[in-house]
């Protein structure tokens, strides 16, 4: 959860910042991104409740959080962070990643 305290409130700080125009990316390539590059630490798919490390969220918990967007989740991958290993995301890559991400906001989810 404090995670993703972290990621919203990123985003509302870069909020007041002015934007760069941001790339739209591709849910269905950000998947394929996410299940070679982030399944070992997160849960990647719609349906999986459970990340492999406990304390990394899944994607589906982190498009959950009513306050998540692009921009927070661009600024989170532009940030370094203790708990995730240093990405050096390709722009095309963090969009896509970002536009599959939020893909999943609308999915219904189960209770735990």
């Amino acid at each position: 959860m404090k995670l993703l305290a972290a990621i919203s409130g990123l985003g509302l700080m870069a909020a007041a910042a002015p934007v760069a125009a941001q790339e739209t990316g591709d849910p269905m390539k950000g998947a394929q991104f996410a299940r070679a590059a982030c399944y070992q630490c997160h849960a990647v798919e719609k349906a999986q409740d459970r990340s492999p490390n406990p304390d990394a969220p899944s994607f589906s918990a982190i498009a959950a959080d009513p306050r998540m967007t692009a921009l927070s989740l661009h600024v989170w991958f532009q940030s370094p962070h203790p708990t995730m290993p240093n990405l050096m995301l390709r722009p095309y890559d963090k969009a896509n990643l970002v536009a599959y991400i939020l893909s999943l906001k609308y999915v219904r989810h189960r209770p735990r």
